[in-house]
């Protein structure tokens, strides 16, 4: 698998965590709300902080996924551990939110999208098949 398919892929999956993060954080806030409504804004945004990195965690608990270990082809240092490092670390990244990792997708995209016209500008001269259709 080639870098930029093993990035599309940890990055698929580090969205679909954190999609799937979000919904239980929102879940866990609608349930205590009548709690931290009595909070000040301070606090309550680390208390959202807070559960959305424990939510993450447990989304990548139940799900099994392990997107460092996709990643480390790529960059070694991403893997840990199997155990509660590696669920640690995954579900900090997935607390970031959908829309980082959606941003990241649509970066990747691009990047390829930007990589094939410069191969077929490339294959054009040389009368070869282009890879873009």
């Amino acid at each position: 698998m080639g870098i930029g398919a093993t990035l599309t892929t940890f990055a698929t999956q580090m969205l679909a965590l954190s999609i799937a993060g979000e919904r239980v954080t929102e879940t866990i806030k609608q349930t205590i709300s009548g709690v931290t409504c009595k909070l000040p804004p301070s606090l309550q945004s680390a208390l959202t902080q807070t559960i959305a990195i424990f939510s993450s965690m447990i989304v990548v608990t139940v799900s099994h996924a392990d997107p460092l270990n996709v990643a480390k082809g790529c960059a070694g240092w991403l893997h840990c551990r199997q155990g509660w490092e590696c669920i640690l670390f995954t579900g900090i990244l997935a607390s970031g939110g959908s829309a980082v990792w959606n941003h990241l997708l649509d970066i990747l995209k691009a990047t390829k999208i930007n990589t094939e016209q410069a191969t077929d500008a490339t294959l054009a001269t040389t009368n070869q098949p282009l890879i873009a259709v």
